[in-house]
């Protein structure tokens, strides 16, 4: 989801500014029939999606927003899961098997992503199952907090960057045209609303936060086929 370098993109040359607009827009063009001609994507949108990354026009002519749209609830889902992460790191620092092996020179293999089990940090438990039952905890404590907002970030080398946090229940084509259309007609501002946005008894305590398929819109229907 990052796409940051020391210059931003409004500093790059305008040439160059000008070829990254024409193929959003081009690919927003394309993917009108299925996306509705307002913002394009390469996540597949299957109705339930907690985050997802788009592009879509602003209303200065030559920019385009470069932006990660997350749900209020899958944002705080994230929030807890990082949090019981770094309270694990408080007990024990984290080092995989990966990075044991690159240290001494050896090679590598899928088997050592996987960090080395340390049951007695965790009275009983790896580090992993440990989290889930601190993220449990957490959310019954009721004391992590997140917020509807939008934030816009400047120094993306890919367009103006913009992080989301919408209160929806899932990012669809629809709901996301309406942020866009909303966060356009509002004068492309950020803000944030500070109140608590939702119900936190919809949370499922054991969820894990889920990766996107990438397709382009325009092989949607071949993602279709396969699942009917």
């Amino acid at each position: 989801m990052c796409h940051r370098k020391l210059t931003g993109w409004p500093e790059k040359p305008r040439r160059q500014r000008k070829r990254d607009y024409i193929r959003i827009k081009n690919n927003i063009r394309r993917s009108a029939p299925v996306l509705g001609g307002h913002f394009y994507t390469h996540d597949y949108l299957h109705g339930e999606n907690g985050w997802v990354d788009i592009y879509f026009l602003s209303r200065q002519p030559g920019v385009f927003y470069n932006a990660t749209l997350e749900t209020i609830v899958c944002a705080f889902r994230e929030k807890v899961e990082d949090i019981a992460f770094d309270r694990s790191c408080l007990l024990v620092p984290y080092r995989s098997s990966l990075l044991d092996r690159l240290a001494k020179g050896n090679t590598v293999t899928t088997d050592d992503l996987e960090e080395p089990i340390i049951a007695d940090a965790f009275g009983g438990l790896n580090r992993r199952q440990w989290i889930e039952q601190e993220v449990v905890r957490l959310i019954e404590e009721g004391k992590v907090t997140v917020h509807a907002q939008v934030k816009l970030d400047r120094e993306y080398s890919f367009g103006i960057g913009l992080i989301a946090t919408l209160d929806v229940a899932a990012l669809t084509v629809e709901t996301i045209n309406n942020f866009v259309d909303v966060f356009l007609t509002q004068e492309e501002r950020p803000w944030e609303r500070r109140q608590m946005m939702f119900d936190r008894s919809i949370l499922d305590k054991t969820h894990k936060i889920e990766s996107n398929l990438l397709v382009e819109p325009w092989e949607w229907h071949r993602v279709q086929e396969l699942g009917s």
